[in-house]
């Protein structure tokens, strides 16, 4: 992409981008790292993968979804 217009401000975009794309990187490799310090980051970073899961979870949600309407919890 053409950043020329940018001008003095190309160099520091550079960056920004090379460390967002660093992080989402490592992020989807399972790096909790980028998100927190913690002891055991990697007890709560199993959301990322979620959109992998949608198959075999989705049936449970629905159920659980009918189920609390049905005992009229909005």
């Amino acid at each position: 992409m053409d950043r020329s217009g940018l001008g003095v401000l190309a160099p520091a975009v550079e960056e920004a981008l090379a460390t967002t794309r660093d992080a989402v990187h490592r992020l989807a490799c399972g790096d909790a790292t980028v998100l927190t310090s913690a002891r055991d980051p990697a007890g709560w970073i199993g959301w990322v993968d979620a959109p992998f899961d949608a198959d075999r979870v989705g049936p449970e949600l629905t159920r659980l979804v009918a189920e609390l309407d049905a005992e009229g919890v909005t």
